[in-house]
């Protein structure tokens, strides 16, 4: 149960970072939409809000299913593998974005 946790845990860390990289790059975004007004641009900063709508959802998702009942937590307890190497796979490449969308 603790190696499961752990797992838990970490994606859910990992989710709040996504938050943070999001709300990078929707600024970034926004600024360049300013100066920038192209399709490209506002299609950007519209992919970045969905994410960050799904990253908040994700953690809301989790929290509440985590503490409902204990038939929920073996649930979340089986997923959180999987859920954790989602959100560090959209951790790495957000941070590759925002490195590259910062240069």
């Amino acid at each position: 149960m603790t190696e499961m946790f752990d797992y838990t845990f970490a994606a859910v860390i990992f989710a709040f970072v996504n938050i943070v990289l999001l709300g990078i790059l929707i600024t970034t975004y926004a600024q360049n939409l300013r100066v920038i007004r192209s399709y490209f641009t506002v299609g950007m900063v519209f992919v970045a809000a969905m994410l960050l709508i799904q990253n908040i959802m994700i953690i809301g998702l989790w929290s509440t299913l985590y503490m409902e009942s204990s038939e929920f937590m073996k649930t979340v307890d089986m997923m959180s593998h999987y859920m954790f190497v989602i959100n560090l796979v959209q951790t790495i490449g957000l941070s590759i974005l925002v490195w590259i969308t910062r240069r």
